[in-house]
């Protein structure tokens, strides 16, 4: 007669168990790393600045090609239609000069605004007594005594006139860059007609005197 004996299951040993452990555990972690592995790749932009320059032109001639940059000390001299009869003036004669004003070839662009002029020598009755106005055109307007405009009148209008020192309307003008660092702005032409009154004083014969106007640019 066979006997059945139950067997019981062998137990490994703890020293066999932590080694099964722990090797577990390192394919865990093997796993673990493959997975949060990633390859990074950056990608960067820069941009390089310079500042332009704002340089404003004017032009006195009568053709107004002739632009440059002037200074106070040393500013363009206005060009009269009549050069006789701005030299000998007297009560109701008329004379004009033009000024073109552009910015330089390179420049950015901006706008002028004319400001009140200066007596640049002694004060005197004829400097009291004479008088101006000023109008502005985006066309050249062939500046002459008999030139008027219906409007863009600095000073003045076309039937009445401002004191020398008078102030200007504070119009911005605008002034457009030029189409390349080798083609100047498109200029902007003022009109200045001088006039000494029928009321002139009999004192003014033979005096002289001098103002500067002055455009102020702003880009």
């Amino acid at each position: 007669m066979s006997r059945h004996v139950r067997r019981r299951p062998r137990r490994l040993r703890p020293s066999v168990a932590v080694r099964v452990v722990l090797a577990f555990g390192l394919v865990l972690g093997v796993g673990a790393a493959a997975t949060d592995a990633a390859w990074t790749d950056q990608e960067y932009a820069t941009g390089t600045f310079t500042a332009g320059t704002f340089d404003i032109q004017g032009a006195t001639d009568q053709a107004l090609t002739t632009f440059a940059s002037h200074t106070s000390a040393a500013p363009a001299s206005f060009t009269f239609d009549s050069t006789s009869l701005a030299a000998a003036l007297y009560p109701g004669a008329v004379v004009a000069s033009p000024w073109a004003l552009r910015v330089a070839a390179g420049s950015v662009r901006g706008t002028a605004t004319l400001a009140a002029a200066t007596l640049t020598t002694t004060s005197n009755s004829f400097a009291t007594d004479l008088q101006y106005r000023v109008f502005w055109s985006t066309t050249n307007p062939n500046c002459t005594a008999a030139s008027t405009s219906t409007g863009n009148y600095l000073v003045g209008s076309a039937t009445t006139w401002g004191a020398m020192t008078a102030a200007p309307v504070t119009t911005a003008l605008t002034l457009a860059a030029g189409a390349s660092s080798t083609t100047a702005g498109a200029p902007v032409y003022l009109c200045f007609q001088f006039t000494l009154p029928t009321t002139a004083s009999n004192a003014d014969q033979g005096l002289s005197a001098s103002f500067t106007w002055t455009a102020n640019g702003t880009t």
